[in-house]
C-alpha cells in the first residue's frame, strides 16, 4: 500500500526496496549487479577449488578407516596419525592461500 502522495510502482519486487525514494541512474544499478555477479563468481571459484580437496580428504578417510579396521581384526596396534596431520596441514595451507588471494584482490 503506497503512502500518501506516493505512486505505486507496479511489478517491482521486493516492495520494501521500492517503497520510497526515486529511481537511481541505471549505471549504478548495473554496477551493483556486476559487483553481485563478481561475488558469485568468486564463491563458485572457491567451491571449485575446494572440491578436489574434499575428495582427497574423503579418500584419505577411507584409507584410514580400512587400515584401522584391518588392525582391529588382526590384533595389531593402530596406525600413527601422519595421514590426519597431512590433511590438516593441506587444509591450512589452502585456507591461508585463499585468504592471501582474497586480500590481494
Amino acid at each position: 500500500m503506497p503512502r500518501h502522495g506516493e505512486q505505486r510502482r507496479p511489478g517491482r519486487w521486493p516492495s520494501w526496496v521500492y517503497r520510497s525514494g526515486s529511481e537511481p541512474d541505471p549505471r549504478f544499478t548495473l554496477a551493483n549487479e556486476r559487483t553481485f555477479l563478481a561475488w558469485i563468481r568468486t564463491a563458485l571459484g572457491l567451491v571449485a577449488a575446494a572440491a578436489p580437496m574434499v575428495i582427497g580428504v574423503a579418500v584419505a578417510a577411507r584409507v584410514r578407516y580400512r587400515a584401522g579396521h584391518h588392525v582391529l581384526h588382526t590384533g595389531r596396534s593402530l596406525p600413527d596419525g601422519r595421514l590426519a596431520a597431512a590433511c590438516v596441514l593441506l587444509t591450512t595451507l589452502v585456507a591461508i592461500t585463499a585468504a592471501i588471494y582474497l586480500a590481494a584482490g
